[in-house]
């Protein structure tokens, strides 16, 4: 499908009202004989204008085509629809018959352009999380589009909507840098919000820990952010998709603090989706190993047991197949084990004092463990220590790891 101009308008549902009817003008400058319209997900058209009288398929769908008569410019066609939670994704208005390849499908309802940071609010999108996304200003729509995750790191907090601005930010942080308009990468953040029960911040999704695979252990909200977050990347890709741009199906993710650990984690769970990661500035490394020193190491600390919480077996291979970027400031001593030894993030004491032990009472020492680790899997790994950085994700961290997913991106290209 085209859009109007062609070019990279991107349609998205959080330009759109949440109500379950719309009015579509036909702004082309002459008659239109035929309109196509895309939803986020099945409905059912409940009703529609009496000009474009026929509408295919007759039954539940994502997508419908109208024909049947004729509409002058600046006329229009309204329809309605049920359930409401869908979206209109795009549309075309048809100068050609909408049996044929249309000559020209022009039409955007409130669009988005190129070269800003863009809200997809989860209350208009039907999506579990508030997304926000920026595409380059010279985007090009023939050329294969890469998607980099910006991993959200916020302070505990309890409330899905103080999750979202932070999200904002860390977009941000990437894109007031320029780094994205200079090198094509469309980047995104998913506002997965932190949750904290008690004070050990047991159940906090925006790390992936294990309460947030056990129904019972976290409201519905929490549970299986990483699912909820592929639901998310679905619905982009599909609106990228219908835009006109074709779009790689392995997506970048990067993320510092607690961005960082939801980075290496789910590249651990979903190394399918991955196709680099740059994680930093965090203690807490989930090591990619099921035991060490004669010890079982279940999920979280470890990869051990993950069918138990209804995730698929650690798949090594294809973990390996994933390069990494790891990093940290040299005088970072923001750490959770040191803030709380009695327990935190789903770790409980004695885990704590063992994990200290075995793999550095440091945070630089056990980011050196798991770029070890995963250097045992056959990955190919950097690390590196910025002298002189704290906990904070700076210039030149961010310079690094843009180079370094161009650097995967060129190797690919060969």
């Amino acid at each position: 499908m085209k859009t109007v101009g062609l070019l990279l308008v991107l349609l998205l549902a959080a330009a759109l009202p949440a109500v379950c009817g719309t009015y579509l003008m036909n702004d082309t400058g002459g008659p239109i004989i035929g309109l196509r319209v895309v939803f986020s997900a099945p409905v059912r058209v409940t009703a529609f204008g009496d000009v474009l009288t026929t509408v295919e398929p007759a039954g539940e769908s994502t997508e419908f085509v109208f024909s049947g008569g004729e509409v002058e410019a600046w006329g229009g066609h309204w329809l309605s629809w049920d359930p409401e939670s869908a979206t209109l994704v795009t549309y075309e208005l048809l100068r050609s018959a909408p049996e044929q390849k249309p000559i020209e499908a022009i039409g955007t309802s409130s669009t988005i352009c190129l070269g800003e940071i863009v809200e997809v609010d989860r209350r208009l999108s039907g999506l579990p999380y508030t997304y926000y996304y920026y595409a380059p200003k010279e985007m090009n729509p023939d050329e294969l589009q890469t998607l980099v995750h910006i991993a959200t790191a916020s302070p505990p907090i309890g409330v899905i909507d103080e999750s979202e601005e932070w999200a904002r930010g860390q977009l941000a942080n990437y894109v007031t840098s320029g780094l994205a308009d200079t090198t094509g990468l469309i980047m995104f953040s998913v506002a997965i919000p932190q949750f904290v029960r008690d004070n050990p911040r047991s159940g906090c999704s925006q790390v992936l820990q294990r309460d947030n695979f056990v129904v019972s252990r976290v409201e519905p909200q929490f549970c299986r952010p990483d699912l909820k977050f592929l639901d998310v990347v679905s619905q982009f890709t599909d609106l990228l998709r219908h835009a006109g741009c074709k779009v790689n199906d392995r997506f970048f993710v990067t993320g510092t603090s607690n961005g960082g650990v939801w980075a290496h984690r789910f590249a651990l769970l979903h190394p399918h989706h991955v196709l680099g990661v740059a994680a930093g500035s965090t203690g807490c490394w989930t090591m990619p190993m099921k035991r060490y020193d004669g010890r079982n190491m279940p999920y979280h600390v470890g990869i051990d047991g993950l069918r138990e919480l209804g995730l698929e077996e650690f798949d090594a291979e294809a973990v390996a197949d994933i390069p990494f970027f790891v990093f940290i400031g040299e005088t970072d001593t923001n750490d959770p084990f040191v803030e709380r030894p009695s327990g935190t993030y789903g770790y409980s004491e004695e885990e704590i004092r063992w994990y200290r032990h075995t793999f550095g009472e440091t945070g630089q020492k056990r980011a050196e463990a798991f770029h070890n680790a995963l250097l045992s899997l056959g990955a190919e790994s950097t690390f590196t220590v910025y002298p002189g950085v704290g906990h904070h994700l700076n210039t030149a961290m961010k310079n690094d790891v843009i180079r370094f997913f161009t650097r995967i991106l060129a190797a690919s290209k060969n």
